[in-house]
């Protein structure tokens, strides 16, 4: 069940980022960029914490802005599909 669900997330990502014309290599490239733009965008609450935490409240949601932006763009490329 569990390879099952990395095999529709990595699918997911293919569907994303890649085209039909695309080569193998292109095609690896780009879901590899829409993976770690996933990543980083989970990674940047903890650095939006950080900085409020040093009470730099207002640098603190400039990566909040970004991860709920990339959030916004993922979920807009996956209805589209």
């Amino acid at each position: 069940m569990k390879n099952q669900n990395k095999r529709s997330w990595l699918g997911l990502l293919d569907k994303i980022a890649a085209e039909e014309h695309d080569d193998e290599n292109t095609r690896l490239q780009k879901s590899l960029l829409v993976l770690f733009s996933m990543i980083m965008a989970n990674m940047v609450p903890l650095w939006s914490v950080i900085y409020w935490y040093y009470d730099a409240v207002i640098a603190a949601f400039i990566p909040l802005d970004y991860s709920l932006l990339s959030y916004l763009s993922f979920a807009f490329f996956i209805l589209i599909l």
